[in-house]
């Protein structure tokens, strides 16, 4: 082919292929969904489409960013029945990652078992992040919609387009994703250092820490669980710790980030204790508010990537420090997390957060302080309210020997504070636990 011949889409898409610069953003094409037949077709045209455009402008296209989700391993699994699922299941992994698209992403469907992804803003290592997010919720959600003994342990595959083809280009995007080497790619790893669970965008802050306060389950005499708990160094060089710690304002983290920040900084201990066949239950607060917010993905996506194992010992504690969000959006927020955890508790008020279906309600005294005095008077009927919706009770901040006292007296579930037990640095295997003795 000559230099003023015009090369083909994807004999360009080969070419830029090689290239390492950023792609700018474009607008994803309309699709059209009057007919399952037309909006694959139409996909198609639109991911050619898109990838013209991208070449046209002369912004070339990672080799890192492109992606297949291959579901054929599925498929074999499911035989014969497969047949009967396909169209389900493919509309299914179409919706997941429609969803998850940013507006310059495109998306091809590939035969009849999977999808040709271009993630045209992402780095390599966040398109490689996202993609395996994408495979495990079409895996998760698969299992859920059509369960199957043998599919526990196949997910989908995730490959990377590595950018070397042989002999004649493929003219079709379906021979694109057969011809183009592709290299299977594992979920990313969570270890030190944070960048594994915190994409390159929110870089660590070396003022944010966690400690881990023990909650001691008063029925049983353990320490079954333990809160991750904010330490945060302000500008001014003060020190705070737990709810104060989450003060924000201009030049300080959102919300947001700090939760993420705490959420990986949990995680990445969680997963050492596991690992060292120790066992726990990690509770990580996160506002209600974060996971809500058009980023909240983000959150979900740290907790998606963790063992199957690792994430049956792990809690999330919704927080609301404003004590209005409304018991839809709570329940909202339940719902994103759903089956990812073990459950789900929140800080707010009983009916709320039996309506929302949290599985337990919250009082923390650093966020909501009351004098021992109140407590002895209005901490017995709180418990018996939650007992009674079946929810558990749980109370924080617990400083003093009668505020304890009043704790114990009302029947709580789990208690913690300095009163109780100190805060680990590192986390520690569940354990029994008595009260000391005064004197």
């Amino acid at each position: 082919m000559s230099e003023t011949e015009p090369k083909g889409v994807l004999q360009r898409l080969s070419d830029a292929l090689f290239e390492a610069e950023p792609i700018g953003p474009a607008p994803r094409p309309a699709d059209d969904d009057a007919q399952r037949q037309s909006k694959r077709v139409d996909a198609t045209r639109a991911f050619e489409a898109r990838l013209d455009q991208l070449l046209t402008d002369r912004r070339p296209v990672v080799a890192g960013r492109l992606h297949t989700i291959d579901l054929s391993d599925v498929r074999r699994r499911f035989g014969a029945r497969w047949q009967q699922v396909a169209q389900r299941a493919m509309d299914l992994a179409s919706g997941v990652i429609e969803r998850r698209l940013a507006a310059s992403d495109v998306m091809a469907p590939v035969d009849d078992s999977g999808f040709l992804v271009l993630f045209a803003e992402l780095s390599e290592t966040e398109a490689a992040f996202k993609a395996g997010v994408l495979g495990r919720e079409i895996r998760e959600l698969l299992l859920g919609e059509f369960p199957s003994d043998s599919l526990t342990f196949i997910p989908p595959a995730v490959t990377v387009f590595e950018g070397s083809a042989s002999g004649a280009m493929p003219t079709t995007v379906a021979e694109l994703a057969q011809r183009f080497q592709a290299v299977p790619v594992p979920p990313p790893r969570i270890a030190d250092p944070i960048p594994d669970l915190v994409p390159a965008a929110d870089p660590p802050r070396p003022e944010v820490m966690v400690n881990f306060r023990p909650l001691w389950f008063r029925t049983k005499g353990v320490v079954p669980s333990f809160q991750a708990r904010l330490t945060r160094r302000d500008p001014t060089g003060s020190v705070r710790e737990g709810a104060p710690a989450y003060r924000t304002g201009p030049g300080l983290p959102s919300l947001q980030e700090l939760d993420r920040q705490v959420l990986a900084l949990g995680l990445i201990d969680h997963r050492r204790l596991i690992q060292d066949a120790g066992r726990s239950v990690l509770v990580v607060p996160i506002h209600a508010s974060s996971l809500l917010d058009h980023l909240g993905f983000k959150l979900i996506d740290l907790i998606r990537l963790q063992s199957e194992v690792q994430r049956r010992f792990l809690m999330v504690e919704l927080r609301d420090p404003t004590h209005r969000m409304p018991s839809d959006q709570l329940a909202e927020a339940v719902r994103r997390l759903g089956p990812l955890v073990r459950g789900t508790v929140a800080a707010t008020d009983i009916e709320r957060a039996q309506r929302a279906g949290c599985s337990g309600v919250v009082l923390d005294l650093e966020d909501t302080p009351i004098s021992a005095e109140v407590l002895a008077t209005r901490l017995g009927a709180w418990v018996k309210a939650a007992h009674g919706q079946r929810l558990t009770t749980t109370v924080h901040g617990l400083t003093t020997p009668a505020q304890l006292s009043a704790a114990l007296s009302a029947g709580c579930d789990f208690l913690a504070g300095p009163a109780v037990a100190p805060d680990e640095e590192a986390l520690q295997a569940a354990h029994t636990f008595r009260l000391p003795t005064a004197g």
